[in-house]
């Protein structure tokens, strides 16, 4: 049951931690919503870590060293889940890069560095940091180009 599932969510910016933190209590979700920042965040013991819409926020060397940690504190058999733009999806791409661009101006954020990969490229990086992989399109019904990626840890690691 939910009883022994432990939640953590991290979020860099203060008003969407409030946010979250309001949501979940009016769902009666305990979870422990804190205002931090992933590239210094301490990902513990754990069997699922999804990064959802983040890395593509991160240069690729801090990426590669997020993904680093979350996948040391996998579990064996664990999962990490994460959403992110396929950057070779022709005029998907362009959208959803444009949708983002949009986002963080009205969030003051104006000339925001963006870095995104190809799923191939994530797929790669992944299994390269001994994940098995599997990869799903997320765009059906939007116009958007986000893939997930389902890298699970073997249970023969750690």
């Amino acid at each position: 049951g939910t009883e022994d599932l432990e939640m953590r969510g991290i979020e860099m910016n203060r008003r969407r931690v409030e946010v979250a933190r309001r949501a979940l209590d009016a769902l009666d979700m305990p979870a422990q919503i804190e205002c931090e920042d992933a590239r210094a965040a301490d990902f513990p013991a754990s069997s699922v870590i999804a990064l959802v819409d983040v890395l593509f926020y991160l240069e690729p060397a801090a990426q590669n060293r997020v993904l680093k940690r979350a996948v040391d504190a996998l579990l064996p058999r664990g999962l990490l889940v994460l959403r992110e733009a396929d950057r070779q999806s022709g005029m998907r791409f362009h959208l959803t890069h444009l949708s983002e661009r949009l986002l963080e101006t009205a969030r003051g954020h104006l000339g925001q560095p963006l870095h995104y990969r190809t799923a191939d490229e994530w797929r790669s990086t992944l299994e390269g940091l001994g994940l098995e992989v599997e990869t799903q399109p997320m765009n059906a019904g939007n116009p958007f180009c986000n893939v997930l990626l389902l890298g699970r840890m073997p249970c023969s690691v750690q």
